[in-house]
């Protein structure tokens, strides 16, 4: 029998892998970019977080994803870290235009 893959397994799986490799990375389900410059802000999006080069990400993606063209991110913004003082290089979220949904509904 088999299931459908959502965008959540996707990235939860893709987060696993990139940690296996040594990489940060972490699933956010409400993230919510603020891009300079745009009146129309996107809402809360599902987003991967991590340090891992796009390639690495890629061909990850690649190898776990039964659809990965499907998932593949196509909009990116870097995230600020807890603690400037946080070793390591920098943090990105990375999402799918796809996934974004209005903020408010009403």
């Amino acid at each position: 029998m088999a299931t459908e893959e959502t965008r959540l397994d996707v990235f939860d799986t893709l987060a696993g892998l990139l940690r296996g490799h040594g990489y940060t990375a972490f699933v956010e389900p409400t993230y919510q970019p603020a891009i300079p410059g745009s009146h129309r802000q996107p809402g809360p999006v599902l987003a991967i977080v991590t340090c891992a080069p796009e390639l690495v990400i890629g061909c990850c993606l690649g190898n776990t994803a039964l659809d990965p063209e499907a998932n593949l991110p196509n909009r990116s913004m870097k995230v600020l870290k807890t603690r400037k003082t946080d070793p390591g290089p920098p943090l990105v979220a990375y999402w799918c235009d796809d996934e974004e949904r209005p903020a408010n509904k009403g």
